[in-house]
């Protein structure tokens, strides 16, 4: 099997040794590849995020890999999805008010075109999914379900009327639109004091999968189900899947139709993140898939790696793990659930994936990379990079080298110490990084990176 080089591989200290350290300035020159998408016929493409440090923030463009080639001209393009037959690509792009909208563009030439406005989006729209007959596309938008708008007193009753990353909220929720393409048309298709996320076809395009939290008390348990939602039918209401009550991530379908893989775990308490298949039969229990793993499915998100998990042709699940401060992947077997890794390795970093022709598609930082659009054979494990995006950067800077300690202590089983030094100094360069050997403690988006300093420093949490 291919894996990445480790920090503290001959090559890598041979390496070092000719170069220089890092400095504050190379960490803003560092590109980004996120939101992986794969076209019918194999395109790759990206979002290529870039630090301005003269503004202040950080701009995004789609490219298409191998050969490269910059689609749209950014600065706040994400949220790439091909057509499923045709060479068109949908994306989120602020319009002239700023307010996120979907746009499309066509990958052998042509200017980006708006497709929804504010007019009948006024708070914007979510990152889009295609129906399997590419003639419709589904997403997630914020709506005002009162729209009195901000001059009006705001009453807290429950603890939803705010959100992390989001503020105070008031009445707007989540909820699911569908966007023809023919017609131009859009239309609401769940409304509610709550929150519809992650929408998913089921495989004839009739149904419309999510994840929400519907109980009165969910603020209070944080308990959130799959659901789905009739699109020949709108008045029906939401029918829920399966049983669990702690679903955190994003749905797939499988290719049968008659259940989904959810990210999650049964309830909603501190555990693992499992591959659970929940049936649209209810008498039917859920299963765990991943349970015999004792680590956490990492379905990715904003500021946190992995993928979603996603179906190959031969019916197994490709899906991503957290596994002593890496994000891994693996494949597993619907059926018989046994699990092979596809690409692992110490300080390997897997964020975004698809799928194409047996082939897996992520971006992967390692121990050397900061970042990098790679291919991996789902047969020989093989990895091929097609992006080098950080190429000047990784070869003229020293990367750290890192050792590790194991040792037992009085409330945890096991805990892993590592500290660093560069090659090219012998100054106190230090890290300091805990982490048991379950899944409970996270390690970093990207490879740690040590920060030259006098003392040593400890971080400790329970996340997953």
């Amino acid at each position: 099997m291919t894996t990445p080089t480790t920090l503290d591989s001959p090559a890598a200290v041979a390496r070092a040794e000719e170069r220089r350290s890092a400095r504050i300035q190379d960490y803003a020159s560092v590109v980004t590849p996120t939101s992986i998408a794969v076209s019918a016929s194999g395109r790759i493409a990206y979002v290529r995020t870039e630090a301005n440090p003269a503004a202040d923030t950080n701009e995004h463009s789609i490219w298409l890999a191998s050969p490269q080639q910059q689609l749209t001209a950014g600065p706040a393009d994400t949220s790439p999805a091909w057509h499923p037959v045709s060479t068109l690509l949908v994306f989120v792009r602020p319009d002239s008010s700023g307010t996120p909208q979907l746009w499309k563009v066509d990958a052998t030439g042509g200017p980006a075109v708006q497709m929804t406005t504010t007019a009948q989006l006024p708070l914007g729209a979510g990152a889009p999914v295609f129906s399997p007959d590419g003639a419709r596309i589904a997403f997630s938008a914020p709506v005002d379900r009162t729209a009195a708008g901000s001059s009006h007193l705001l009453v807290a009753k429950r603890l939803n009327y705010k959100v992390d990353g989001s503020g105070v909220r008031g009445s707007v929720r989540a909820h699911l639109f569908e966007f023809d393409l023919a017609a131009g048309s859009l239309r609401q298709l769940t409304d509610g004091d709550w929150d519809a996320s992650h929408p998913a076809y089921s495989p004839d395009g009739t149904e419309l999968a999510f994840t929400a939290a519907m109980d009165g008390n969910a603020d209070l348990t944080r308990a959130s189900s799959a659901w789905t939602v009739s699109l020949t039918d709108l008045a029906s209401a939401p029918r829920m899947l399966g049983h669990a009550r702690g679903i955190a991530g994003p749905l797939t379908w499988t290719p049968a139709g008659d259940a989904v893989v959810a990210v999650g775990w049964h309830t909603p308490i501190i555990h693992n993140n499992e591959l659970l298949v929940l049936h649209r039969d209810q008498r039917v229990e859920d299963r765990s898939l991943t349970s015999a793993l004792d680590r956490n499915v990492m379905p990715g998100g904003t500021g946190y790696p992995g993928g979603a998990p996603r179906f190959t042709a031969d019916g197994d699940i490709v899906f991503c793990i957290r596994n002593h401060g890496s994000t891994e992947l693996h494949k597993i077997d619907f059926g018989s659930g046994s699990v092979s890794p596809l690409l692992t390795g110490e300080q390997t970093v897997v964020s975004g994936l698809a799928l194409t022709s047996g082939k897996a598609v992520v971006a992967l930082a390692t121990a050397t990379s900061f970042g990098e659009v790679a291919v991996i054979d789902l047969e020989t494990r093989a990895v091929e990079t097609v992006t080098e995006l950080n190429t000047e950067l990784t070869t003229s800077v020293a990367f750290p080298v890192a050792s590790e300690r194991w040792f037992d202590i009085s409330d945890a089983p096991v805990f892993r110490v590592g500290s660093c030094a560069t090659r090219t100094s012998r100054a106190p360069v230090r890290w300091f990084w805990t982490s048991t050997a379950d899944h409970t403690m996270p390690g970093p988006v990207h490879p740690p990176r040590c920060t030259r300093t006098t003392r040593n420093w400890s971080r400790s949490d329970t996340r997953s």
